[in-house]
């Protein structure tokens, strides 16, 4: 069952971070966090069972994976934040509650995006964090947005 799994991950990723003592530091670590991280959100997508919305996921989680090994995230309180997310997503999608768990998913990714530009040299060039998801389109949306930044 789909939420079986994403439950095991999310309590996978508690646990290392509980336990994680000296090995705080260590790269491995980090790319174990990161890979469990990127792997919720192929889950998610994964029980939706739309296989459009999972090849646009994969992409996604593709350049996060580029992302992670061009700007390690070697931050505890990133994977604490992310986790935490994770976990009100996951108690929306169980509790059958769509609204909130939208909710937490835009907000989630708005985080995830303001992280990102903050440490790469694209908030330098184009700053993406001012282009947030507006939840009521659907869609990237911006106060100044005229055209893409491309």
């Amino acid at each position: 069952m789909p939420l079986e799994e994403i439950e095991k991950n999310l309590h996978y990723c508690e646990k290392k971070l509980e336990t994680s003592g000296a090995t705080l530091l260590s790269k491995e670590y980090y790319d174990i966090l990161g890979e469990r991280n990127v792997e919720f959100h192929r889950l998610i997508a994964e029980a939706t069972g739309n296989p459009v919305l999972t090849l646009t996921i994969d992409y996604v989680c593709d350049f996060l994976m580029i992302f992670r090994r061009s700007f390690p995230i070697r931050e505890p309180k990133f994977y604490v934040k992310s986790l935490r997310d994770h976990w009100k997503i996951f108690n929306s999608l169980r509790d059958h509650n769509a609204k909130e768990a939208r909710k937490e998913m835009v907000q989630h990714l708005n985080w995830i995006g303001k992280f990102m530009a903050s440490k790469s040299q694209v908030s330098k060039e184009a700053d993406i964090s001012k282009y947030k998801i507006d939840s009521t389109n659907r869609r990237f949306a911006s106060h100044d947005f005229k055209s893409p930044p491309y």
